[in-house]
């Protein structure tokens, strides 16, 4: 072999290791850039994360408070329930008013002494005509 042919060997060498370097430089790039975005992806996937928690927590106190409210209403309706059965009836309302109208004494006339002896005076004159009126005919 000569040194040309030598020469040429060794440039060829040198040329396909320079390519083999450049493209072990692009695949590591190439290999920062998908450890970045992996990185970025693993930040955002945890922030996800702890922001469903923290909605999830959220969701979790919003229904303990329904739940604690459903309690309150129900007792309440319990308690209404209750009252509602000691409440008089519309009948008995009726019945109460009737009664009171009965012995009011702003819608019941009572009669004093002088007028009933008036109205007796009175019956008594009508049934002396009426029977004078019968012995007349």
């Amino acid at each position: 072999m000569r040194g040309s042919d030598i020469n040429t060997m060794v440039n060829e060498l040198l040329r396909r290791v320079n390519d083999n370097m450049r493209r072990i430089r692009l695949i590591e790039e190439r290999l920062r850039n998908v450890e970045v975005r992996l990185n970025a992806f693993e930040r955002d996937l945890i922030s996800f994360e702890k922001e469903m928690n923290k909605k999830s927590g959220d969701i979790d106190h919003a229904i303990k408070l329904i739940e604690d409210k459903m309690i309150n209403i129900e007792t309440d309706i319990i308690e209404l329930r209750k009252e509602i059965k000691k409440l008089a009836k519309v009948s008995d309302i009726e019945e109460m008013k009737r009664y009171i109208e009965l012995i009011s004494p702003v819608t019941t006339r009572y009669v004093t002494k002088k007028e009933v002896e008036e109205m007796i005076k009175e019956k008594i004159e009508e049934l002396l005509e009426e029977e004078q009126g019968g012995l007349v005919r």
